[in-house]
């Protein structure tokens, strides 16, 4: 039995949704008012799970499309905005209050105080505790630790 070679293809270069040329296609960023969308719904839901899914329907997008588009448009994935939402939301609580730290953590979101702490940490550099503790303008003058592209104010209508 001989082996018959396959036919060649008539395309020598890659295929167009690769962006031509061996490159990915550059993702578009995420419409402004679709992300207006999102931020809002992100902020008046902190103290709720928050899933890819969810701000995906918000935005009418499939899930990947959406992190795809939410990535290119602030410089962030979707969940990793949503951690640092709730963490500055926790900054403003810590300040302001003198509620316990595992009510502060469940007020913007996490299940647990270590895991609160966790995130805390990672994104502002101290614990909850000894953040809470520092005279306010060092709180302040801190820079944020991942640098987030500008996003527009959510549009109310």
């Amino acid at each position: 039995m001989a082996v018959q070679a396959l036919p060649s293809s008539p395309r020598t270069s890659p295929p167009a949704w690769f962006g031509g040329e061996g490159r990915p296609r550059r993702i578009a960023p995420l419409p402004d008012w679709r992300l207006s969308r999102v931020v809002a719904y992100v902020e008046a839901n902190l103290a709720e799970p928050i899933s890819l899914a969810d701000l995906a329907v918000v935005a009418g997008m499939s899930r990947m499309y959406f992190a795809s588009q939410f990535r290119a448009a602030t410089g962030l994935k979707p969940h990793d905005y949503v951690l640092r939402k709730r963490i500055e939301r926790a900054q403003h609580l810590l300040s302001g209050t003198s509620e316990a730290l595992v009510e502060v953590a469940l007020a913007v979101g996490f299940q647990t105080q270590a895991h609160f702490t966790t995130v805390f940490k990672k994104l502002v550099g101290a614990t909850p505790r000894r953040w809470r503790r520092q005279p306010r303008p060092l709180r302040e003058e801190r820079p944020p630790t991942v640098p987030v592209k500008t996003m527009p104010e959510p549009a109310f209508a």
